[in-house]
């Protein structure tokens, strides 16, 4: 009862493949086989994982995701793959996903969830829903809100929004041997024990707060009724001269924007580049929010990471893996100390499996938790 994961490395996808796979414990059945996750950098091919997982696997659904590095029990990787079988858990796994997210991105969120719901016919007394996006498409907090109209306030929600090692090029998820790169999947969990989930940042206030005036989605246009570039370089000293697209962008990785929340208190932004006199942010920003530019020293991100690994295993109700869901920003953040994050998610899990990946995105709709964040840490446990 329980996971078995495998990491596998170097360019080839087969041959990475093959190595995930012989690292798998040979005593599971493969008749006790519930669910396979993949998390694999974007160098491999995501058609031939999917074709040669669902083959080897028949029967079996198999979810996965592009990444900006991996978690497994190797620790922190880059430019690998991580496959994890599920098997004899006290689970039922319901797969489901949109190929396109297209132009509402509310209802591909919405019949993510349900076709997932739908996917279990035996429904137990606790749920929770994971879910998988393409990280490159925009509103990915009306995604979430969608699975949230369908799933209700009593089902968490968790996840992350697939990455593509840092290129912002092209993401690719995977359901079954089908592959999409504007899409949506969902894994709807049940069971008799709660799945454990949590969500942690460790950025804090610089103390400026400015109100957004003026926002299309994720780009911030004015704030305090100035040019947002302007306001923002302004609230740490710096001189508008100081201003080009790679100095912002590494800014925006150190110093993101903290929207004022009624949940943690701060929902991070990170800023990614600068458009004209606007910041183009990872994630939407509502006009009229409150918001502060925000810092963090690694011991305070790895800290966050440590308290949330631990929270969620408390929340837990028999647990037997848990499953990361880190910010690339927090990476590059973390800089030479990045693997020390997996340390400290194992302080917090103890002798808890570990996998997962570094997002363009997290999700977590939980109590008091609002849904979309960057730069942040979720995990959860089952």
């Amino acid at each position: 009862m329980g996971v078995s994961i495998g990491t596998g490395y170097g360019g080839d996808t087969k041959q990475a493949l093959a190595e995930a796979l012989g690292a798998l414990d040979p005593m599971v059945d493969s008749e006790s086989l519930q669910l396979i996750l993949v998390f694999a950098s974007r160098i491999y091919d995501p058609y031939v994982l999917a074709s040669y997982l669902s083959d080897r696997f028949f029967g079996v659904p198999v979810v996965g995701a592009s990444t900006s590095g991996e978690l497994s029990p190797a620790g922190y990787t880059s430019h690998s793959l991580v496959v994890a079988v599920f098997y004899d858990m006290p689970y039922r796994f319901g797969v489901a996903g949109i190929r396109e997210i297209g132009g509402d991105p509310r209802a591909a969120g919405f019949l993510t969830a349900k076709r997932a719901y739908q996917a279990i016919t035996d429904h137990g007394p606790f749920a929770t829903l994971l879910l998988l996006t393409d990280g490159l498409s925009p509103r990915q907090s009306e995604i979430i809100h969608g699975a949230f109209q369908f799933a209700g306030a009593d089902i968490p929600i968790v996840g992350g929004a697939a990455a593509d090692d840092r290129t912002l090029h092209q993401t690719f998820l995977i359901m079954g041997p089908h592959v999409y790169h504007h899409g949506v999947v969902g894994v709807w969990i049940e069971g008799q024990t709660p799945v454990g989930a949590a969500i942690e940042h460790g950025w804090e206030s610089l103390g400026d707060f400015m109100r957004v005036t003026s926002a299309d989605g994720s780009v911030i246009e004015q704030l305090d009724g100035q040019p947002a570039l302007e306001r923002y370089l302004q609230s740490m000293g710096l001189p508008l001269d100081a201003s080009h697209d790679t100095r912002v962008s590494t800014l925006g990785i150190v110093h993101p924007l903290g929207i004022v929340s009624s949940d943690m208190p701060f929902q991070v932004r990170h800023v990614l580049k600068e458009q004209g006199t606007a910041l183009v942010c990872f994630g939407d920003v509502p006009r009229s929010s409150l918001v502060s530019v925000m810092t963090a020293t690694p011991e305070q991100l790895l800290t966050s990471s440590e308290h949330g690994a631990r929270l969620a295993m408390g929340r837990a109700g028999n647990p037997h893996v848990a499953i990361i869901f880190s910010c690339v920003a927090r990476a590059a953040a973390l800089g030479d100390r990045v693997r020390d994050e997996a340390l400290a998610i194992g302080r917090g899990v103890g002798n808890l499996p570990v996998l997962g990946f570094y997002t363009y995105g997290e999700f977590a709709r939980l109590p008091g938790r609002v849904g979309f964040y960057n730069g942040s840490l979720v995990a959860m446990v089952l």
